[in-house]
């Protein structure tokens, strides 16, 4: 009898080859690369135009805020607020990870600490935010909360009139506000602790951005903001439905990575002064959609506030793009350093060739004396010594902050 055997040829994996790994790694860190090089691109735009952008980023970051407010409250019925904050935070920390992947070797203690200070704001400010808001009326504890990046603006006030700015802008959130007189001591802790985290949130941003800090700053700042909210996250998940994860999902890309990264992008364009302004645009647009979406009536001493506000926000994002201040930036602090090195040079070699003639004079008319001359007088828009000999030294560029 015939058998006939069927041999199988086993199926041997053959490995990826590096091409289409390489291509992948490169598609997954493209979000990535996008946003630094939308952050460089904004940065180093021209200084006429960096107060207009600032307020564009804070517009959009305010509106972001709202919009996901809105989204967040249609669950307030059966999730406490707390839980929602923290669901936003660790599916908005899961996204930012897994795009940005952000290093985690190689950082300074400087950094961490930083980046520390950073996600504990940010996680303290939604928290005492929400907690003052148990004992508080909403009014109070808006006008609580931004005392705090008012103040900043008011102590990083160089003149006069920038100050102006901050109390006119806060005149008209008080206004809008309008706080009552029944106070809780609870609740005034808590709005005072949100001002605090706010103010911190603003000023801490700053120095990150000063330091070139970017999006793994930012990611793995909100990643330790979400582990601080976990146990608020934790507590909601048994009362979850398969319907709240669109809405949170859109709370989260809307409320927390697109609103913290245009703040953060606004703060290293403009500065914490003046952002500390633009962020009293947030009651304002609050009470734009709530007139709009929720059919909410808008008195005479709510416009009068908002419109304090939108005259405190455009003229100080006006002034910023009118006025660059000198910062010591690392690449002024090379053109400085390089000017100086250069005179010095140019000095001594004066000096030997002084030496070397008979009457111990120079020549006047040298190339050498006259490049001296001449470097040892210019100066750049931003107060700077400027350097005529090498073009590439006497460049001006703009610095990335305040």
């Amino acid at each position: 009898m015939n058998t006939n055997t069927i041999h199988s040829t086993p199926t041997t994996h053959r490995p990826e080859p590096f091409s289409a790994r390489r291509s992948a790694r490169r598609s997954a860190r493209l979000p990535a690369l996008l946003a630094a090089r939308l952050a460089f691109t904004i940065a180093h735009a021209p200084a006429s135009t960096k107060g207009g952008i600032g307020l564009l980023l804070v517009l959009i970051a305010s509106s972001s805020v709202q919009v996901s407010a809105a989204f967040s409250r249609t669950l307030f019925d059966h999730l406490d607020p707390f839980g929602v904050s923290g669901l936003r935070f660790a599916i908005a920390a899961t996204l930012m990870l897994s795009v940005v992947r952000p290093r985690l070797r190689g950082r300074s203690r400087a950094d961490w600490t930083m980046i520390l200070l950073y996600g504990t704001s940010i996680a303290a400010m939604n928290i005492c935010m929400y907690r003052a808001l148990v004992h508080l009326p909403l009014g109070v504890a808006i006008t609580l909360e931004f005392l705090g990046p008012f103040a900043v603006a008011i102590l990083a006030s160089r003149r006069p009139r920038q100050a102006a700015y901050a109390v006119l802008g806060l005149i008209g959130v008080v206004v809008i506000a309008r706080p009552s007189a029944d106070l809780d001591l609870l609740g005034l802790l808590f709005g005072g602790l949100a001002a605090v985290s706010l103010a911190g949130y603003v000023v801490v941003a700053e120095r990150i951005g000063r330091s070139g800090g970017g999006a793994s700053e930012l990611a793995l700042a909100i990643g330790l903001a979400a582990i601080l909210a976990s146990p608020f996250a934790i507590a909601a998940v048994p009362s979850l439905r398969w319907s709240d994860a669109p809405i949170l999902g859109a709370s989260a890309l809307l409320g927390v990575i697109l609103a913290f990264t245009a703040d953060f992008l606004a703060v290293r364009i403009v500065g914490a002064r003046t952002v500390a302004i633009l962020l009293s645009l947030d009651p304002v647009l609050a009470a734009i959609i709530g007139a709009v979406a929720l059919g909410e009536h808008l008195d005479a001493l709510t416009v009068a506030g908002m419109v304090c506000v939108a005259i405190a926000g455009g003229l100080s994002a006006f002034a910023t793009g009118r006025t660059e201040p000198a910062t010591a930036t690392p690449q002024r602090e090379a053109r400085r350093r390089s000017s100086a090195t250069m005179s010095a040079s140019t000095a001594n070699s004066n000096t030997a060739s002084a030496r070397s003639r008979p009457f111990g004079f120079a020549r006047s008319d040298s190339p050498s004396a006259s490049s001296a001359s001449s470097a040892s007088i210019g100066y750049t828009r931003s107060g700077a010594p400027r350097s005529s000999a090498p073009p590439a030294e006497s460049r001006s560029i703009a610095p990335i902050t305040r």
